[in-house]
This record gives C-alpha cells, sequence and structure tokens, in this order.
C-alpha cells in the first residue's frame, strides 16, 4: 500500500498514551476501506475532519459497501480483522516509533470486491470498533498514492517496510 498523508488521529494517540486501547492484543482492532472523493477528502483531510476526528460515525457513509460477502458498518463482514502478528518498534537515535504486521501476517484481502457496483478505494482507515460506530475510535488514515478501482477483483493490503503507521517525533531542524 502505497500511502501519503498517513496520520494518527488525535483522539487515539490519547486512547494509546492512556493506555485504553493495546493494539497489539486487541481482537477489535479492524481496518475499513473508504472511498475515493472530495466528500472522503473533506472528512478526513478537511479542517473539521483528518487528525481531530472523534469517531467513526461520520465515516459510515464513506465506507466502501460493495462486494460478495461484504457488509459494510459496524462489525460488518467488510472490515478487516488486523492480522494478529502486531508489534511497536522505537527507535531511541532516529526519534520515531512504528505500529507493525509481522511477516507472517502479509496482507489482508477482500474478495470479489465490486462486483455489482464499482467504487474507488481512496482510503484505509484503522479503528477500534466499540458498540456502534459513534462510540468507534479511529486510529489511523492513510491516503493511497493512487486510488484503486473495484471491478470484482480481490483487493489486498499489504503493509510496507516502515510499518503500519510511523510517528516521526523530534524532526531535525
Amino acid at each position: 500500500m502505497g500511502a501519503v498523508n498517513t496520520y494518527w488521529f488525535n483522539v487515539a494517540k490519547a486512547a494509546l498514551a492512556g493506555q485504553t486501547y493495546n493494539l497489539v492484543s486487541n481482537a477489535a482492532f479492524k481496518v475499513m476501506l473508504i472511498k475515493s472523493g472530495a466528500s472522503s477528502d473533506t472528512v478526513l483531510l478537511g479542517a473539521n475532519g483528518g487528525e481531530n476526528l472523534a469517531n467513526c460515525g461520520s465515516l459510515t457513509a464513506l465506507e466502501i459497501n460493495y462486494g460478495s460477502n461484504f457488509t459494510a458498518g459496524f462489525n460488518g463482514t467488510g472490515r478487516k480483522v488486523v492480522p494478529a502478528t502486531k508489534a511497536w518498534a522505537v527507535s531511541q537515535t532516529d526519534d520515531w516509533a512504528q505500529f507493525t504486521c509481522g511477516s507472517a501476517d502479509p496482507q489482508i484481502t477482500w474478495t470479489a470486491l465490486g462486483v455489482t457496483t464499482t467504487d474507488t478505494v481512496g482510503y484505509v482507515v484503522g479503528l477500534i470498533e466499540v458498540t456502534n460506530d459513534a462510540g468507534s475510535v479511529p486510529i489511523f488514515c492513510a491516503k493511497l498514492t493512487t486510488a484503486v478501482p473495484t471491478n470484482g477483483g480481490n483487493f489486498s493490503l499489504s503493509w510496507g517496510a516502515s510499518g503500519i503507521v510511523m510517528e516521526l517525533q523530534n524532526p531535525a531542524s
């Protein structure tokens, strides 16, 4: 997954710092696919969205919802559990932390995406599902470098060498 504009949501930073959620062991840590387009850009990158999005309620209408055995929304089959081999890596020397999925779990695949209606995947959002979408916590957002049309084939998501999301600290000036 080549991604730009990858970031942690502020609510996730607070939840992780306060140890409310453990991404390594939490079975409700999932990813959802978000449509490409102006509405998604406004919610995920705009002044009132982006890092300040407090819950997943406004993302439901933007979620890809087409495919065999695919249901969008809270606890739907379209949301995939992040693979089991997860870990944090930290470099004190380079001032960064990253969250990764191990090589034992190389990718997540959605089967027959867009069989009846095609759409275009523009974003991947990580979340912790809690009670419903309004109560669910957005963790990270990655905008795909190139939006991917759904055409009835499989859609696979592979994590890059730098992990799911890398948080750089103390950048050199």
